[in-house]
């Protein structure tokens, strides 16, 4: 949950998540995608706790435990940690891309969707878990499908996209992001 909701203002290269201390270590690739996660998710609600963040003391973070291929979890049990070793086939945001960063709010764009999957009754199935979807419109085109979800709250918002990112839909593994398109 915490990779998804840090993915979509950079690319991750390594993280730790320390459950003992309900905290993470999140190491961009660059310095600049981990100002604008400061700059957006700090101080945020997710799961009814605000979350703070702060820059780290170290330079670069080291992994106890390597996972065996990048994109892959692994876990000390003993420790109560998690390891997450990103690379280019987990990174969002692909070079040479244009890419528009939203901050959070209660409205989410659902993509990467299929004829099949891009149907209010089927995204309510998977997506209305969290919260009530309180408006939606399905964006199509010939080759393109998405559907703009909007919610009671950002909090819900931040939870659907947490639990939901690279949910497999038709066989096709959705992308949610904020959206900074609204809903009238």
């Amino acid at each position: 949950m915490l990779y998804n909701l840090f993915s979509i203002y950079g690319n991750i290269d390594k993280m730790i998540y320390l459950k003992e201390r309900s905290s993470a270590l999140i190491q961009y690739v660059t310095q600049d995608h981990a100002a604008i996660a400061k700059e957006s998710l700090n101080d945020i609600m997710f799961y009814g706790q605000s979350i703070k963040i702060f820059f780290s003391n170290y330079e670069e973070i080291s992994l106890k435990t390597q996972p065996t291929k990048p994109g892959e979890f692994t876990q000390d049990i003993k420790t109560q940690e998690e390891y997450f070793q990103g690379g280019e086939e987990t990174h969002r945001i692909k070079p040479d891309s244009t890419y528009t960063l939203a901050p959070p709010c209660d409205t989410i764009q659902v993509s990467n969707l299929t004829k099949n999957s891009c149907q209010i009754a089927v995204l309510q199935q998977y997506l209305q878990d969290y919260g009530q979807i309180r408006q939606s419109k399905l964006v199509t085109n010939a080759t393109k499908y998405m559907a703009i979800l909007k919610y009671a709250s950002t909090e819900v918002a931040i939870t659907v996209l947490a639990n939901n990112n690279g949910l497999e839909l038709d066989s096709k593994q959705i992308q949610i992001n904020f959206s900074k398109q609204k809903l009238i």
